[in-house]
């Protein structure tokens, strides 16, 4: 089963016709297309790939944590 969240977007059309999007929910998820349509579908693709980083970053942290805590837990345990 997928999960959907929902995301505010704003978007910005330069000078030259170009849209912008920005995802102000997520640092750095920025997107661009020209029509809006494919803008809107770039967005949409930077808010999964964002989210599938995050969730990535995430799992290492925690793997990382774990590994820490087993290491602390043998060194403490040749010390006694």
């Amino acid at each position: 089963m997928e999960k959907y969240q929902e995301f505010e977007i704003d978007f910005f059309q330069d000078e030259d016709g170009m849209f912008n999007a920005e995802v102000p929910a997520i640092r750095g998820c920025v997107a661009w297309g020209k029509p809006l349509k494919e803008c809107y579908r770039n967005a949409v693709e930077a808010i999964e790939s964002c989210l599938e980083a995050r969730e990535e970053i995430l799992r290492k942290i925690e793997e990382a944590k774990a590994k820490a805590a087993l290491q602390e837990q043998a060194s403490n345990s040749t010390i006694s």
